[in-house]
């Protein structure tokens, strides 16, 4: 069976949208600690995340962003 790749960066941490929004560190070190203590962490392809170009970025988000 091929792993699920999991991408991730530590940049992501960074990503804090305020207490309001469900985007926050806090969730995702919830995710990985659950995947870490459910074993499901040590069957997957663990990536490092490239960062983005900006014309990637662009390509979603509005200039202004």
């Amino acid at each position: 069976m091929i792993p699920t790749a999991l991408l991730h960066h530590a940049v992501y941490h960074l990503h804090d949208m305020g207490n309001d929004h469900p985007e926050s560190p806090q969730r995702l070190d919830a995710i990985l600690n659950q995947l870490e203590a459910s074993g499901l962490s040590q069957k997957m392809d663990h990536r490092e995340a490239p960062l983005a170009s900006k014309e990637s970025v662009l390509r979603i988000h509005h200039p202004m962003y």
